[in-house]
């Protein structure tokens, strides 16, 4: 991992600051020892998602349709969320599943589907805490058509190969083809804050349950006149940390290892109580 300063500090965006690592915008993916293990599984991942390819009606609209264009051509199933495990999903895709065993710090797994002349608009994730890795599944075409933008940098996806990247650099997407666009997207803990993994989940579960609460409520905007999320920095950080995400920590803390302990669907079903 020469050739750049890593990070010790994790970084959110929560509270409105733009992310200042010195990072490149691509990693080389040979780099990693988790990059073996992903390319081995890739013939059998893309024989098992195949069926969502037929399928695609499986898929949900990604929630923001602000990050999109046009709205609801970007479609996602997801695996696992940030620690989170999709039992359902992953009971129908065994293979796509064994990669949450085999790859260490592997907390995000989705599939992603963009539809032909969209886009993804610029924006960042929530931490610098993760390696976001995209492996091409079914892609269309190749550049200046079909590709993804981070910091600037372009590379086009390839089937069977990975693009790693760090989710709190600006990136977008973009499918100007005339096929769909299909990637398997990861998110894994860099290295330096394995030991933070869990702290990591929670932190951003409760950023994105507050955001859920911002758009049902808009407590934010009617406290602190706030309009957009590049102005969470009129929030002191001590108020957002104390006030609004600690109560939603200590819920994730306690709630996200027994929601991944019991398949609480199954169970509800088993006793007949839906």
């Amino acid at each position: 991992m020469s050739g750049y300063k890593m990070k010790n500090m994790l970084w959110f965006g929560v509270y409105g600051k733009p992310y200042q690592g010195n990072e490149p915008a691509f990693f080389d993916a040979s780099a990693f020892s988790w990059k073996k293990s992903l390319t081995e599984l890739y013939p059998e991942i893309r024989k098992e998602l195949s069926w969502l390819i037929t399928h695609s009606e499986e898929l949900t609209p990604y929630f923001d349709d602000y990050l999109q264009f046009p709205p609801k051509n970007w479609k996602t199933i997801s695996f696992c969320v940030w620690g989170i495990k999709v039992h359902d999903n992953l009971n129908r895709f065994p293979t796509t599943a064994r990669l949450l065993s085999e790859v260490p710090g592997l907390i995000s797994c989705s599939f992603s589907l963009l539809e032909p002349h969209s886009r993804i608009k610029p924006h960042y994730g929530e931490t610098n805490g993760i390696f976001r890795v995209h492996m091409g599944i079914e892609v269309p075409a190749g550049l200046p058509e079909c590709g993804f933008r981070v910091s600037g940098e372009e590379r086009a996806w390839q089937e069977g190969e990975l693009l790693v990247f760090l989710d709190a650099n600006v990136h977008e997407a973009f499918n100007n083809s005339d096929k769909r666009r299909y990637v398997l997207i990861m998110d894994i803990v860099r290295p330096e804050f394995m030991q933070r993994k869990n702290y990591l989940c929670v932190k951003v579960l409760s950023v994105l349950t507050l955001y859920w609460i911002e758009a049902h409520t808009r407590l934010l905007s009617r406290l602190f006149k706030v309009t957009d999320w590049d102005q969470l920095e009129r929030i002191p950080r001590w108020m957002m940390d104390l006030v609004f995400l600690l109560p939603l920590r200590m819920a994730w803390f306690f709630w996200l290892p027994l929601r991944n302990r019991v398949d609480f669907k199954k169970w509800l079903s088993a006793r007949n109580f839906s």
